[in-house]
């Protein structure tokens, strides 16, 4: 069983809450695709499409069974459910208007907001982002948990190796606590059906805390793809002897550099006695003092 699988599942379910929420509520007022498709070419196939994948990608195959990992199966089979009540909307309103384009699905869209079906799926949608964000406070606050537990060893095991790679693990965790610190406190400040309907900006908050906590998550599964590999290159190229030349050089004995210390002044007062005596003229001691007198060259005749 791999810990991490469950960070991937995690990732996922939030991607479909995200996806169905801005699908359902009309949150982009321009449609834009997995893939990139805009409100000029999109059609009602693409949506369907996009949210047929983002289902897909919820995998739970890999996840243990402790009380954190069961409560995310749980949350993932909601996902599958709520998944196909909308695509069984969606599908029905394509025989009815045909593969029309995304622009004019979405006003007939919106007009079905209140209506009993979708206001059922809107609100199944809220209380699952809500119990989603309460289990992963959960998972990322429990110690003890598997999760938590293999976040510590992979850590550990690059303490003596990769400074960096540790701070940045701490780092992401960290931030992505705030994150659902932050999430949690505004699901805290009224029910998500009253933030919806009366309070645009705090919903938009909460969507954008969201985000956040998607990043923090898809970092976590990086770093936990990476470090591991790291390891292993960094266990392949080490040999016994790679620190001996290292180790071989000694510290150097007390005041070897003391004289790099000195100051201008005491640099000159310690070399002036070494100084050579004044240069006098060695021809006119020779030849008999100042009286003495070089001949001029000789000249040839002629």
């Amino acid at each position: 069983m791999d810990p991490f699988s469950a960070i991937r599942a995690a990732s996922a379910i939030l991607s479909f809450v995200q996806f169905s929420w801005d699908l359902l509520s009309g949150a982009h007022e321009i449609y834009k695709s997995m893939n990139g498709d805009t409100v000029e070419n999109a059609h009602i196939s693409n949506v369907i499409r996009d949210l047929q994948e983002v289902t897909d990608g919820i995998n739970c195959d890999n996840i243990g069974n402790s009380t954190h990992e069961k409560a995310l199966k749980r949350l993932a089979s909601e996902c599958t459910d709520l998944s196909d009540e909308l695509l069984g909307i969606l599908k029905k309103l394509k025989r009815i208007d045909g593969n029309s384009k995304w622009s004019s699905f979405r006003a007939k869209w919106k007009s079905l907001w209140k209506r009993e079906e979708i206001a059922s799926i809107r609100e199944r949608l809220s209380d699952l982002r809500s119990e989603m964000i309460l289990r992963l406070t959960a998972i990322f606050g429990d110690q003890n948990s598997s999760i938590m537990t293999t976040l510590d060893e992979l850590a550990q095991s690059q303490a003596h190796s990769s400074d960096a790679r540790v701070e940045e693990l701490k780092g992401v965790i960290e931030a992505l606590k705030a994150a659902l610190q932050t999430n949690q406190s505004l699901v805290h400040l009224a029910e998500l059906q009253d933030i919806v309907e009366e309070n645009g900006k705090a919903m938009l908050e909460q969507m954008t805390t969201l985000d956040e906590i998607k990043y923090g998550l898809d970092n976590l599964q990086h770093l936990t793809r990476v470090i591991p590999l790291e390891k292993k290159i960094l266990e392949h190229i080490y040999y016994d002897s790679m620190y001996d030349r290292k180790e071989a050089i000694h510290d150097a004995a007390q005041g070897t550099y003391k004289w790099l210390l000195n100051d201008k002044y005491e640099e000159a007062s310690d070399t002036s006695k070494y100084e050579k005596p004044p240069r006098t003229n060695k021809i006119s001691e020779r030849h008999g003092g100042a009286s003495a007198v070089i001949p001029p060259p000789l000249r040839k005749n002629g």
